[in-house]
């Protein structure tokens, strides 16, 4: 008998996620709705769904103060930070400020999870993630991480962060761990930070992270690898230049070949994430992409579609010009091609 149930919700699972807010809906217990998909699109989450309310932005502080409100029954209207309805009435009130303090946040309550159903893909092993930072000051037209966490990144401690690790490997025997951030190598000392901590504890782990290639550097690199990094999964969404511009990504072919042979001198895997169908996409670039790929020899390459997610400039981009049908939210995943262009189309 929860008194109240938090749904968080991505663009592809809303669809999904509105039939557990019409089963709570009828057993009148109160459902609110969090994540990007909803936080971007607030009036419409409310009025195609049966959930009372959409917490918008970072979760957990407007969270706990909506729980706290509806157990002591108080008014909503000082909650910041959350959308709801009143009759017919969608009320939005002030958006949340952001948490400054990551450190002050406590560690993720591991104990509710089957920690072993989280495995590494590449090695078979139990792994987890560790949120080491958020926020975004790039500007990627496809990205929706700056809506979401703010354009200035926020950091935590090295210390705290490996206190986390810590806690991981005693409490769950977990020694495989993600470093999730929007750009893990943004802040230097940081990373160096944590690499120094790690072995100071003399804690051993396998453990991997995202990079943009021109963040990270050799001192970098050599710390990292020492501590136990294995893999730097890099975002360079294509290798032609005039796509990457477009794309406000600002990074050059030179940089990705860089990043590539600075993992190879320091034997840490290299991964190449990229998008086929950002604007300027033809069959050729496509194919240049892949060539050149195979050229600069990372040990990892995964392809996605373009999508274009709510909140984005992409998605106004391809609405505007007609590149974009009518779809459900279930396709937007990254293995489906949705924008047509006039000389490309999603088949």
């Amino acid at each position: 008998s929860p008194f109240f149930i938090i749904i968080n919700v991505a663009t592809m699972s809303f669809s999904k996620d509105k039939l557990v807010a019409e089963i709570c809906n009828k057993l009148k217990i109160p459902c609110a709705a969090m994540g990007m998909h909803v936080t971007t699109l607030p009036e419409e989450s409310l009025r195609e769904s049966k959930f009372d309310f959409v917490i918008r932005g970072e979760p957990e502080i407007t969270s706990l103060n909506l729980a706290k409100t509806l157990f002591n029954k108080k008014p909503l209207k000082n909650i910041r930070g959350v959308s709801y309805r009143i009759g017919e009435k969608i009320i939005h009130n002030k958006d949340a400020e952001l948490i400054q303090d990551l450190d002050k946040l406590p560690f993720p309550a591991r104990d509710l999870l089957k920690n072993e159903k989280y495995i590494e893909p590449l090695t078979q092993d139990p792994y987890t993630l560790v949120v080491t930072g958020r926020g975004c000051p790039y500007g990627c037209i496809f990205c929706t991480a700056d809506k979401y966490y703010g354009k200035k990144q926020r950091i935590r401690s090295p210390e705290n962060i490996v206190d986390e690790i810590e806690e991981i490997i005693n409490k769950y025997g977990i020694t495989h761990i993600g470093m999730w951030s929007d750009t893990f190598t943004f802040n230097k000392e940081q990373v160096i930070g944590i690499s120094k901590e790690i072995l100071k504890r003399n804690l051993k782990i396998i453990w991997f992270c995202n990079s943009r290639v021109d963040t990270l550097d050799e001192e970098m690199a050599k710390w990292m690898s020492k501590s136990g990094c294995k893999v730097i999964t890099f975002g360079v969404e294509s290798l032609d230049e005039k796509i990457l511009k477009r794309a406000n990504k600002n990074i050059n072919l030179e940089q990705i070949k860089k990043a590539i042979e600075i993992c190879k001198k320091y034997k840490i895997g290299s991964q190449l994430h990229l998008i086929f169908g950002l604007p300027g996409e033809t069959e050729r670039t496509i194919e240049n992409t892949i060539k050149k790929v195979i050229e600069l020899d990372p040990d990892y390459a995964q392809f996605y579609c373009a999508i274009p997610f709510p909140g984005t400039e992409f998605r106004e981009y391809v609405l505007k010009r007609g590149y974009l049908k009518d779809v459900p939210w279930m396709h937007y995943e990254i293995n489906n091609a949705l924008v047509s262009y006039p000389n490309l189309s999603n088949k």
